[in-house]
């Protein structure tokens, strides 16, 4: 596997500047720490999302307090561990067609699962069973 999309839950996560930081993930997420709350940007995918938080909390040492929540793209790798982020006062940015998108990805998988495995992984599930779709904007 490519060193720059390894993902390494031991890997901490790092300062790119003095109020940005990144975890490497199979998609990188990024953390923007703020004194009125922080932003982050991609969650990774639902086996890494829960890792990725302790890994930036690790790093600020305290909890994150996740104001918004920026989705670049709909990729699995990049929404895929939004639960880990989806606390109370979190507001959500994705594109418009997000939840569109989603959703037909959910439902190949449904009409489609061994096409769907063999693009998407053996256990066919790189989304949880209740899908992202009903909580993205």
């Amino acid at each position: 596997m490519v060193a720059m999309i390894h993902w390494d839950p031991a890997r901490p996560a790092e300062w790119i500047n003095d109020h940005i930081a990144m975890v490497h993930a199979i998609s990188n997420v990024y953390l923007v720490a703020g004194e009125d709350g922080d932003v982050v940007i991609n969650s990774g995918t639902e086996q890494q999302g829960a890792r990725i938080r302790e890994k930036f909390e690790e790093l600020l040492g305290r909890p994150l307090d996740i104001r918004k929540l920026v989705f670049t793209q709909n990729h699995t790798d990049h929404i895929g561990g939004r639960r880990a982020f989806a606390d109370p006062q979190t507001e959500v940015l994705a594109q418009a067609m997000t939840r569109q998108l989603v959703d037909e990805r959910r439902m190949r998988e449904f009409l489609h699962p061994p096409l769907y495995e063999r693009h998407f992984g053996q256990d066919g599930r790189r989304e949880p069973a209740g899908g992202y779709a009903r909580n993205l904007p």
